[in-house]
């Protein structure tokens, strides 16, 4: 090289470069000298890569090459590595802080690299022995990564960087010393692809996570190659049990790795230098769906429950292989069995006792279950060559994947039952009568009186010496606050079951109705109306959960039908029965009925019903490995929060039909009995639960199913308001008695629609099932709507012209009250089936949005209904009611078509593993 003339060099300099990566680094540097060619490729590779470390020459020479245009423009990655030269021994631990105090000065040139694709930054291990200097702190790490992040994103100025000084603890201060003339410098934000954090401590430090430069940093759009090793901030061996680590933890996915920083990512890797995953506890799942993922590397990660491996599966969806191309495992683990404290909470962040109570749990997780799982989707959706989404259901076996079957009917069941004989899938048909029976009269006792009041207004009026404005209020404002009460009950009843939320809502009514017995003003009356919203929210969400917990997706059609009749049965029949009472014995003995036949349910409930939430571990392909361990939690249910609807049904065996032996034969367990369920983390569950309705009102199924729902009942409603108005005037001038008899009319209409809409639904969704290849999906029974919105549309007519034109009453009560009383049990149940068949695994959280929106405009109607009539005349206010009941009712011919685009829209979402 060195023999060859400048001149003699006749390549071009696109060939010099390809050759220069062959050469030494020593070679490459004299190589520089040769010739004008060799010198532009030579440096190309030579400035590549570049490191600062904080002693030796290295912080000169990055200073140096950093003010150089043209040296700076070659650098594409650099390592800034915090750690001393091992090789060089320090005498005390001032002469090494003294030598590396000059490094952050050094940091800030890092924004001068507007080429830098790959960054890295190393920090000291703590079991190093130089693990103990101030220089390696906490504190150090973080901010270092806060200057850094100024730096690469371009905000890096005076101003930044004298917040950023400020901030400083004092012994942080003497580190970080800078002089207000010293040099800022500035540059432009740069196009990082990769970037790495090696020995990241594991604090969560809330000034990094609130820095405007951090989040710049994560959420770059060329970012797609994310690696962190997370190292023990703790010095030295500590037995502590750190409550910083565990916070840290915590919000890894929630404050650091967000879904919309994680969305772009290809390549992600997350390594902890202690085991982590159930102690410290991170859910997986929470990170989102990673549509665009490649490469997936986890280290010491502990494998506990079937959404972690479930979410591995559903990663990179989007990218050009359809999954993940590349997953390495380090040292990760299917945990079996650990010992546990018993009250972990207690012992966070103290040195343990000895003598703190710990307990065995067992778990039934394996390695093949998880292959065997991930090789089952691969085969259901390459031999059905259809897409599965949250809701798309298996309902035929595939090839040698066989199902567990009904034995009357060898319908495949979805979800799959458990071989627990405690999983209330499994339990016998007296135990599943006896929980839908007393949940059935829980919703009827509650439904019972909210709208009880209208044969009583002129009553109310008289007692209370109020206007028939003043008295409608009573029923308004039971139905607004109901609605909002529900942002109460569903997090109970997720976080601690069911039972307690039938129990204690039933006691709130109870008293409620005690209260309007005795009621002598206005004000009293209206509070308990007020009281009486709240206890009865249950009745609106509580059913349907405990319908998507017992019965099986086939049956759901019919048992959510009967649950509409029930619910609106209750509406219906209350003021048959309000208005003989207010006419024959007073409006106050009512009340005591109510107080009656709520005690009745009481105590129904604390006998006869069960807990019926089930959360069950795996589906049936994990139950083969449960054999294999010793069962210490006999008469505990299995825990895990995975949903086994949330995918497929996982097969039972391969070569021959699947049986449950439990299947029909199960009975709850002692700890189904107790009050409540207990609960590990019941301040996140339900602040969970409160967000989650809020959040289901962006996804176009939840709105619909709301829209349909609101409007259907607002058919009934509208009945409900007026039928007082009408009757009780000139022609007709009936008796509160006479007005009560016509809600016979509605509830006749109401169990035709029990009859026939749900087993009516589930048979159109049933034979398009079996058009499609024994593929369901939840869209299939949306035409059963179409009879019932023709019903709902003769009955309006009807009775708006009837009203208006003073009719004959039998023409009004038999055609129209009948009418609504059909498009009523009907309309409701399609519409919420549909949308608790995509989105199950928050049915409770569905129910409250559905509620809200029903109650809001409940409440608009019990406001505005009589002054709007009075003013207009009953067709307008009927027609426009009936127009907006169609319009939403329409677009399910838009969800029939597109439905299964919108679930794709939220398929990555992480309330299908709640």
């Amino acid at each position: 090289m060195q023999g060859l003339p400048p001149t003699d060099i006749g390549l071009p300099v696109e060939i010099l470069v390809l050759v220069c990566p062959y050469l030494s680094k020593k070679d490459q540097l004299c190589s520089r000298l040769v010739s004008h060619k060799l010198h532009y490729a030579a440096a190309i590779h030579v400035f590549r890569f570049l490191r600062l470390k904080p002693d030796g020459d290295s912080p000169l020479q990055f200073r140096e090459i950093a003010l150089s245009y043209r040296l700076r423009t070659f650098v594409k990655e650099v390592v800034i590595d915090t750690e001393l030269d091992r090789s060089v021994s320090y005498p005390t631990p001032k002469e090494a802080f003294d030598a590396c105090q000059k490094f952050p000065l050094f940091l800030p040139y890092l924004c001068l690299f507007n080429n830098l694709r790959h960054l890295h930054v190393r920090f000291m291990r703590s079991s190093d022995e130089q693990g103990s200097l101030p220089f390696q702190w906490w504190y150090f790490r973080y901010m270092v990564l806060d200057i850094i992040s100024h730096c690469v994103t371009g905000m890096w100025t005076p101003a930044n960087r004298k917040k950023i000084y400020d901030t400083l603890p004092p012994e942080g201060q003497e580190m970080f010393r800078y002089t207000q003339n010293e040099q800022v410098l500035q540059g432009d934000s740069s196009r990082i692809k990769e970037f790495t954090i090696s020995h990241l401590a594991d604090y969560n430090d809330l000034r990094l996570i609130q820095s405007r430069a951090w989040n710049k940093l994560l959420r770059l759009p060329t970012l797609i190659d994310l690696k962190l090793l997370v190292g023990e901030n703790h010095i030295g061996k500590s037995t502590t049990l750190s409550a910083e680590r565990y916070e840290f933890c915590s919000a890894l996915p929630s404050q650091w790795l967000t879904p919309d920083v994680v969305q772009k990512l290809q390549v992600l890797s997350l390594f902890y230098t202690d085991y982590w995953g159930l102690y410290p506890r991170v859910d997986l799942d929470q990170f989102g769906a990673l549509p665009s993922l490649k490469v997936l590397a986890l280290g010491r990660y502990f494998f506990t429950d079937k959404k972690d491996t479930d979410w591995i599966a559903s990663l990179g969806k989007n990218n050009k292989s359809g999954g993940v191309e590349e997953l390495y495992l380090d040292e990760c683990c299917v945990l079996f069995q650990a010992k546990q404290y018993v009250d972990f909470e207690a012992v966070l962040g103290t040195v343990p006792d000895q003598n703190a109570a710990m307990e065995t749990n067992l778990y039934s997780r394996r390695w093949h279950h998880v292959l065997s799982e991930w090789r089952a989707r691969e085969t259901i959706q390459d031999e059905l060559h259809i897409e599965v989404l949250p809701g798309t259901e298996i309902m035929t076996d595939v090839g040698k994947e066989h199902y567990v079957r009904a034995k009357e009917s060898d319908q495949v069941l979805v979800p799959q039952p458990s071989q627990d004989p405690h999983d209330p899938l499994n339990w016998s048909p007296f135990w599943k009568f006896s929980a839908i029976f007393c949940v059935s009269t829980m919703t009827f006792t509650q439904g019972f009186a909210p709208l009880a009041l209208a044969p009583m207004f002129p009553d109310l009026i008289r007692a209370y010496n109020s206007t028939l404005e003043d008295v409608i209020q009573f029923t308004g404002v039971t139905i607004l606050i109901l609605g909002f009460s529900n942002f109460f009950w569903a997090p109970i009843s997720t976080s601690f079951g069911r039972r307690p939320v039938y129990i204690a809502s039933q006691v709130i009514c109870l008293a409620c109705h005690i209260i309007r017995a005795k009621a002598s003003t206005y004000g009293i009356f209206m509070g308990a109306c007020v009281l009486n919203g709240i206890g009865a929210g249950p009745s609106e969400i509580l059913q349907p959960a405990v319908i998507a917990d017992i019965f099986f997706l086939h049956d759901r059609g019919t048992w959510n039908a009967l649950y509409w009749v029930v619910y609106m049965g209750s509406l219906m029949i209350a003021p048959i029965i309000a208005g003989p009472m207010a006419d024959r014995t007073g409006w106050q003995n009512f009340w005591w009925l109510n107080v009656a036949v709520t005690a009745l349910s009481i105590v129904l409930g604390i006998f006869g019903f069960p807990e019926t939430k089930w959360a069950r571990i795996d589906s049936i392909e994990a139950e083969r490995g449960v054999n294999e361990i010793v069962d210490t939690t006999q008469d505990k249910p299995s825990h895990s929060h995975a949903d086994a609807e949330k995918t497929v049904g996982t097969p039972q065996a391969q070569g021959a039909p699947a049986a449950d032996a439990h299947l029909g034969k199960g009975t709850p367990s002692k700890l189904q009995w107790r009050f409540f369920q207990p609960n590990s983390a019941p301040l996140q569950n339900i602040l969970l639960d409160i967000w989650t309705p809020w959040r289901l009102f962006v996804y176009p199924i939840v709105l619909f199913a709301s829209f349909v729902v609101s409007w259907s009942c607002s058919n009934f409603l509208i009945l409900n308001l007026t039928q007082s108005q009408v009757f009780a005037a000139p022609p007709y001038n009936m008796s509160s008695q006479s007005i009560g008899f016509l809600n016979f009319s509605i509830l006749v209409g109401a169990l035709i629609g029990l009859v026939t809409a749900g087993p009516f639904s589930d048979w159109v969704s049933a034979k398009a099932t079996t058009r499609n290849g024994g593929i369901r999906e939840p869209e299939m029974r949306l035409p059963a709507m179409i009879p019932y919105i023709i019903i709902m549309i003769f009955g309006n007519v009807i009775t708006s012209i009837g009203y208006e034109r003073h009719w004959p009453w039998p023409v009004i009560a038999v055609l129209g009250y009948s009418s609504a009383g059909i498009q009523v049990a009907a309309l409701p149940s399609i519409a919420s089936t549909y949308a608790v068949d995509c989105y199950k695994p928050v049915t409770g959280s569905l129910f409250v949005a559905i509620t809200v929106n029903k109650s809001l405009w409940g409440y608009g109607m019990g406001k505005f209904v009589t002054p709007w009539t009075i003013k207009s005349g009953f067709i307008p206010v009927f027609m426009t009611n009936m127009g907006l009941t169609v319009l939403w009712c329409g677009l399910g011919a838009v969800f029939y078509f597109y439905g299964k685009t919108f679930r794709r829209w939220t398929k990555d979402s992480n309330v299908h593993g709640f």
